[in-house]
């Protein structure tokens, strides 16, 4: 399982989810100059299709590696239930002295051999070399009788293995430990991670375009629909209908009065005489659907550096003496820029009430730029800590490191089994009692080299989980 996970999630490889989205992020930097141009717009639009693309090829190759395991769970289930009853038939021979018991308690050492690497289990030898087999407390081989196994799927949704008579085996280690925790938590994690990053780039790619303005004039329609990886796709076919183009407001005419010129680093009510119109003493003004209280005793850049909360990049220039509100698309909802007055009067004395605003097609390219900017801004987690590009790559490398681990763990607990086994084998023909004795202590042992191999899982799981936390 894991080298197909490791070469499904191999970042260096030119078709992976991260050099995808930098394809697409670096064609996009492209068009923050010429924003109107239309194949420059379809080799975006391209772009995005291949990295959707990509992605649901991660959802199904995960699918794809949870119905192999689901299928290799069941193989084992029914390798393990053939061991047991061998083992039990063993119980049959020594009660009929059907093979001389040195043979006997040799063929039980070989069963045991194969079902300790499939399932932890405890064996107490009884009178005569009778075994009795448990699996976390629980008698799987008594006398004769052999317990069936069976997976189950319990009220969570998880696989369960459980016995004929109704008891759930919790740990039960081994392969099958191993399957089962691949099919219940590293696979389930692995494929809810890689939605979560699907929908962190439809998510702060969608913020941009929504809130920008399309070659028609439009406000933008999302480039990405769908709700994870598994059914992203391209909701946008026509490159003339990818919204690149940010709003601007500007105040209708020079807020000073004639003769006079605004200091916007002083405060309001030191220069009221300086304004055409007088600031009020105070008030509120609602801008995108944000209110934002001012005052007179604040300065005009201190009220405009406000604006940013509202998504709107606010600034004054000193030869015109206008006012310009740009619309930041990264922030806030609506293509559109609005401002009201709730009370005061910011909107008259910024001559704002009356100004008209501009859309920006075609040549506007605070779109494009917002959009190539998600290379290196900081957009995801609460509060934001890393871009997308990192997001993204962190994620691709700890899914191929842990995988790498995992094989290496693999290997020393397989190389530890072996020499234990040898050990076992190297016991046929001592004394019965002393072999038996041996046995328990092998069972004991080789739990070790099992946890070994379970921290292939768990690092996996780990590392998945901690990857996009934020």
């Amino acid at each position: 399982m894991y080298s197909q996970v490791s070469t499904l999630f191999n970042g260096s490889s030119s078709n992976s989810v991260s050099q995808q989205l930098d394809t697409f992020l670096n064609d996009v930097n492209s068009l923050t100059t010429t924003p109107q141009d239309l194949g420059l717009r379809t080799t975006v639009l391209a772009d995005a299709k291949t990295l959707a693309s990509t992605f649901n090829q991660g959802s199904t190759g995960v699918s794809n590696i949870r119905s192999q395991v689901a299928q290799d769970a069941g193989s084992t289930v029914s390798q393990v239930n053939q061991l047991l009853s061998q083992l039990a038939s063993t119980n049959v021979s020594l009660d009929q002295t059907q093979m001389p018991a040195a043979q006997n308690q040799d063929r039980q050492a070989a069963i045991l051999n194969q079902l300790s690497s499939l399932i932890n289990v405890q064996v107490i030898n009884g009178n005569g070399g009778v075994l009795t087999v448990y699996q976390g407390g629980t008698p799987i081989v008594y006398g004769t009788t052999a317990r069936t196994l069976s997976l189950t799927t319990d009220t969570q949704g998880n696989q369960v293995l459980t016995t004929d008579n109704g008891r759930t085996l919790t740990s039960p280690g081994g392969q099958m430990g191993a399957q089962l925790d691949a099919l219940n938590t590293v696979l389930p994690a692995l494929s809810q991670n890689l939605n979560t990053v699907a929908s962190q780039v439809m998510g702060a790619t969608n913020q941009i375009v929504t809130n920008s303005y399309d070659l028609y004039g439009q406000p933008g329609a999302p480039l990405f629909s769908g709700i994870g990886a598994g059914d992203m796709s391209v909701a946008i076919s026509d490159p003339s209908a990818l919204a690149l183009a940010t709003a601007s407001l500007t105040s209708t005419t020079g807020v000073n009065a004639n003769g006079s010129t605004v200091d916007s680093s002083a405060t309001l009510a030191s220069q009221s005489g300086t304004f055409a119109t007088s600031p009020s003493g105070s008030g509120v003004v609602n801008v995108n659907g944000t209110n934002i209280t001012w005052s007179s005793t604040q300065s005009l850049d201190s009220v405009l550096s406000s604006f940013s909360a509202a998504g709107v990049n606010a600034t004054f220039d000193p030869n015109t003496q206008t006012i310009t509100l740009a619309r930041n698309p990264s922030i806030g909802t609506g293509a559109g820029i609005t401002v009201t007055d709730v009370s005061g009067n910011f909107t008259a004395f910024t001559n704002l009430g009356a100004a008209t605003l501009n859309n920006g097609v075609p040549g506007d390219g605070g779109g494009a730029t917002a959009l190539a900017g998600l290379s290196s801004t900081v957009v995801v987690g609460t509060p934001p800590t890393q871009s997308l590009p990192q997001s993204v790559s962190g994620f691709m490398s700890s899914v191929a490191q842990s995988a790498s681990q995992a094989q290496n763990d693999q290997t020393t607990a397989q190389s530890l089994l072996t020499s234990l086994q040898q050990q076992q084998d190297s016991q046929e023909g001592v004394n019965q009692d002393e072999e038996a004795a041996n046995m328990m202590s092998y069972q004991q042992t080789y739990e070790a080299a099992v946890e070994l191999a379970h921290v292939q899982d768990q690092m996996l799981n780990t590392l998945i989980n901690n990857t996009l936390a934020g």
